[in-house]
């Protein structure tokens, strides 16, 4: 499968299996957001004050990052990748949902 059609599909199944289905709560800025309904399939990688980190068994190359409801942080973030670029050492944006505040990395993160 060519790169964009493997991104392309991820994008799928995150709109079609993820988003529908998952509960990411911030109750409290000061402690990691509460995830509930993981779907079969995906992986919570970690939990932040703002943001919840996924995969999918099938796509171990990316990772989803989606922010709570309400949650700030969301353009400065943008903008911390947009200044760092493509680096071999940092993730790097590859795709956005815009409506829901949703971002695509491929998985380059030391976890």
């Amino acid at each position: 499968m060519q790169e964009v059609e493997k991104i392309e599909k991820f994008i799928s199944i995150i709109d079609k299996k993820l988003r529908p289905n998952i509960v990411i709560r911030s109750i409290n800025s000061e402690k990691p957001v509460v995830v509930k309904h993981i779907p079969d399939s995906w992986n919570l990688l970690g939990c932040g004050n703002y943001a919840a980190v996924f995969t999918h068994k099938a796509f171990d190359d990316y990772v989803v990052k989606i922010y709570a409801k309400g949650r700030p942080g969301l353009k400065e973030e943008v903008e911390v990748y947009k200044t760092i670029g493509n680096h071999p050492s940092y993730s790097y944006i590859i795709y956005r949902f815009f409506i829901n505040s949703q971002y695509l990395f491929p998985s380059l993160y030391l976890i």
